[in-house]
């Protein structure tokens, strides 16, 4: 059985086949030139494929396969994400309704944890003692303390309206989400205000 080089070479055009296509008539010019691009393709896809026969299959140990496909997915294109959106009305309160109740929940089983541990650790965070310490802050402070916290909780409480609002399939136009979201927000912020401004009889 002849080899894949022997049938490689007789595919190959002859150099009198070569150089009788090199100057043919006029008239065959076309037909000659077709027919050496066909022997030539020919002849390259035969060599082509006896090379890769040549070439043995090496199988990877099961860790450097692991690492292959670790270092695949480490470059891996990643979908962009909040960063190429503008921030709009539409999602912004949505997102901080739940940023905000996570915060006034985490912070309250935070101190509820502490308060029931304290005769345990030996904490004084009792009512008492939150008080002593807040009247101790300058009226600055006491009003930045007051508004951090208000803000979040009322925010929060008008948002939830708002969504329940949602919920009986009212106010769902662009327009009508747009001004919802402006009027919550401005709204917050004047009631957070007045709520750090506020000072009970005793404190007056």
């Amino acid at each position: 059985m002849a080899s894949m080089d022997d049938s490689c070479s007789a595919l190959a055009p002859s150099k009198l086949d070569l150089a009788a296509r090199a100057y043919p008539s006029d008239l065959h010019h076309r037909d000659c030139k077709q027919s050496l691009n066909d022997d030539i393709e020919a002849w390259l896809i035969c060599f082509i494929s006896s090379l890769n026969l040549r070439y043995s299959s090496h199988s990877k140990p099961p860790h450097d396969a692991t690492l292959l496909v670790v270092e695949q997915r480490l470059r891996r294109p990643v979908s962009p994400h909040l960063s190429i959106y503008r921030p709009q009305i539409t999602w912004v309160p949505s997102m901080l309704t739940r940023i905000t109740g996570v915060a006034l929940s985490g912070g309250l089983y935070l101190y509820s944890t502490a308060y029931l541990l304290s005769p345990v650790t030996g904490w004084d965070i009792g009512s008492e003692s939150l008080v002593a310490a807040f009247s101790s802050l300058p009226p600055s402070a006491q009003i930045a303390v007051k508004f951090g916290i208000a803000l979040p909780l009322v925010f929060h409480g008008f948002n939830g309206v708002r969504i329940l609002v949602w919920d009986t399939g009212r106010l769902f136009t662009n327009r009508q989400v747009n001004w919802g979201g402006w009027m919550v927000v401005g709204t917050s912020g004047i009631f957070a205000l007045l709520l750090a401004l506020w000072k009970s009889d005793d404190e007056v």
